[in-house]
């Protein structure tokens, strides 16, 4: 029996994803990667773009420092 996946999981917002969505997330790129691996072998016509960004977290200013951004990674789904 498959196991429950919530509707805030990564992987059913790929597969829920319609052309021209685009989601993002702090998580890892491989784990990005993987999941978009993963829906990619149930649907292999489509295709997705996966981009990271550096942002900063705070007001930006003289005082600001590496530890002040974060990674995040866009998915756009283009086919």
């Amino acid at each position: 029996m498959a196991k429950f996946r919530s509707p805030d999981s990564l992987l059913t917002k790929l597969e829920n994803m319609s052309i021209g969505d685009e989601i993002y997330t702090e998580k890892s790129n491989g784990y990005v990667s993987d999941n978009i691996a993963t829906v990619k072998a149930k649907f292999p016509d489509r295709k997705y773009r996966q981009t990271s960004v550096f942002t900063h977290i705070k007001p930006f200013d003289d005082t600001l420092k590496l530890q002040d951004f974060k990674k995040v990674i866009f998915v756009t789904r283009i086919a």
